[in-house]
């Protein structure tokens, strides 16, 4: 598991959405709790 999300300069909105996924899927998928999940969420699409 990453301990930051890095997501490159330079590449298209859809390029980041999709690296944006990649590195949220292993945080989200064994979270069971719904508030949890949304915050990790919340939080990662804050960061850019």
């Amino acid at each position: 598991m990453a301990e930051e999300i890095i997501i490159p300069e330079g590449i298209s909105k859809a390029e980041k959405y999709e690296t944006l996924i990649l590195q949220l899927k292993p945080l989200v998928e064994s979270e069971t709790e719904m508030f949890a999940m949304l915050a990790i969420t919340s939080v990662s699409d804050s960061t850019n």
